[in-house]
């Protein structure tokens, strides 16, 4: 299984989601890259999750989430999901719909 990522929205902005291996809690950024941010550029993004050849993203809400598809993803080869923990189950890039099918 690839790299994950996230992209922390919420009240607690300052809390870094981070891109790694996966594991319980927050996984760091390989190479002590740093964390990720809303208020990080597209491009910081890019870079992080491409340099950790990151597999999935989620994402806070639905704004992030338009940004990630528009501005990230046609820059990242190497992620193939996107999902929004704010979309409404049953939407097909909420991450409790994904949950649910798993």
């Amino acid at each position: 299984c690839g790299h994950h990522g996230g992209v922390d929205g919420g009240p607690h902005q300052q809390q870094p989601v981070g891109v790694g291996g996966g594991g319980p809690g927050v996984a760091q950024p390989p190479r002590g890259r740093g964390a990720m941010y809303e208020a990080q550029l597209p491009s910081d993004w890019t870079y992080i999750l491409s340099d950790s050849s990151c597999a999935a993203v989620v994402v806070a809400s639905q704004e992030i989430f338009d940004r990630v598809r528009r501005d990230v993803v046609p820059h990242v080869s190497s992620l193939h999901s996107v999902l929004c923990l704010d979309a409404p189950a049953g939407e097909g890039h909420a991450f409790a719909t994904q949950m649910a099918r798993a």
